[in-house]
């Protein structure tokens, strides 16, 4: 504890009323910036920092106190009062904050002379909200719970600032706004007169730089950075963890068993798989095929969600791919929905690691299912049962004659029955190994 600081205070759980829904967020909001305040990942060092639960400052206007959700004072050595006092009102209502909250909350501000005020909601602000908001110096954060997350990084976004392409940074403006968005990844998105960001150090920094502190920096934490921290994995990289991962289970054209793999690596790491034929009573939605929780070190899989079994089997093979490629050094959480088994995720999830993460994932499942070695043994004995002839425009060629495209279809469900994936996906794998030539434009198809 540094000298002439006040002492912190002890150290409680917040104190709410469960049945109500303000207090919820509220005490959600509460744990998240003392997560980061404890961690020294909040823009202030923590022994200059006070965060507040339900505090009381007097209104000379009222001749009383006016009681808010949430404050963070910002101490200096010696002083008798904050340096910086922010204060944050939670508002968790079943629509857009509307614009006479800001007005209100503005009134209070200016009676207490707070430093900045916070408005944190769920569900986003109405558009004359937000600018006014604005106008008077006031920060808007929009909190996502990370129950509804399709994946938990290790650092959470708001531990860090992350380099945002200047296209994502306008649809990230427009979350402020738009009540139907929810984040797959995001922890919460704050904007101010300064910009939008993921980050509340950023956030926060922003708003302390209008204060009349000359010196900022002696009480910063250092600046982190989220992004870049995943290496790049060449692609035999992957085919070859994919093909020591199956072993000898793995017999020249057939299928993987891969209740025998997660056995033996149950049996060696504990790994457990779980297949829940209902959903009911689960916290997943009707897209969710699995997820791996990296903690628990539990894959689970969502039979009544996916269409059949080889998009199952893929699935399984995608949650694998992350536990053997050592994805848990990234990420707590991974689900995985139909649409991640396509390719790339796309939007917000450019701002992450993520993306890379994803990529990999399909990679090595594809590999664990169709091993480079017998998949081209497997097309090569299909090739010359349809005595198919290489003209020049590679070993399968389809464009729009019905010959050729016969011909594909027939090879692709061939390939998908032996090694039991989709068409889909053995279409993919195909065009992964170099053995296709599709001119018929970029292949939409699933895995």
């Amino acid at each position: 504890m540094l000298k002439g600081l006040p002492q912190p205070l002890p150290s409680k759980s917040f104190a709410m009323n469960t049945t109500a829904k303000g207090d919820k967020l509220e005490a959600a909001i509460y744990e998240l910036f003392k997560r980061l305040i404890d961690n020294g990942d909040f823009w202030a060092k923590k022994d200059y920092c006070r965060l507040l639960p339900k505090p009381k400052y007097h209104s000379r206007d009222r001749g009383s106190d006016i009681t808010f959700d949430l404050s963070i004072e910002i101490w200096t050595p010696g002083a008798d009062r904050p340096a910086l006092l922010y204060v944050i009102e939670c508002k968790d209502y079943n629509h857009a904050v509307p614009v006479d909250d800001v007005e209100e909350f503005h009134d209070k501000l200016k009676q207490i002379q707070a430093h900045k005020g916070i408005i944190a909601t769920r569900g986003g602000f109405q558009k004359s909200a937000h600018a006014l908001a604005k106008n008077r110096g006031m920060g808007l954060l929009r909190y996502f719970a990370p129950s509804r997350h399709k994946w938990i990084l290790e650092r959470t976004t708001s531990a860090n600032i992350i380099s945002v392409p200047s296209k994502s940074l306008q649809e990230l403006a427009a979350v402020m706004t738009d009540e139907e968005f929810e984040s797959p990844v995001l922890d919460l998105v704050c904007d101010s007169t300064h910009g939008t960001t993921t980050s509340v150090w950023e956030f926060f920094r922003n708003l302390a730089s209008d204060s009349a502190l000359a010196d900022l920096s002696k009480i910063e934490t250092e600046i982190k950075r989220i992004g870049g921290n995943v290496p790049y994995l060449e692609e035999t990289v992957i085919e070859d963890a994919a093909r020591l991962t199956a072993g000898i289970l793995h017999s020249s054209g057939t299928a993987l068993d891969l209740d025998a793999l997660c056995d033996l690596e149950n049996r060696k790491s504990g790994l457990k798989v779980i297949k829940h034929r209902t959903t009911e009573g689960l916290t997943v939605n009707k897209h969710t095929l699995g997820r791996i929780v990296f903690d628990d070190k539990i894959i689970e899989l969502f039979l009544q969600n996916a269409k059949d079994e080889q998009q199952l089997r893929f699935t399984l093979a995608h949650e694998l791919g992350h536990y053997y490629l050592g994805h848990q050094r990234y990420l707590k959480l991974d689900t995985c929905e139909a649409d991640d088994l396509e390719g790339i995720p796309k939007g917000f999830i450019e701002m992450t690691d993520v993306k890379k993460l994803e990529w990999q994932a399909n990679r090595f499942a594809a590999s664990l299912l169709m091993p480079r070695t017998s998949f081209t043994e497997a097309v090569a004995t299909v090739w010359e049962r349809l005595d198919m002839r290489n003209k020049g425009h590679g070993l399968i060629f389809v464009d729009g004659q019905p010959g050729n495209q016969a011909a594909f279809e027939l090879i692709c469900r061939d390939l998908a029955r032996k090694f039991g994936v989709s068409f889909g996906a053995a279409a993919v794998r195909l065009e992964q190994l170099g053995l296709l030539n599709d001119q018929r434009g970029k292949l939409a198809l699933r895995p």
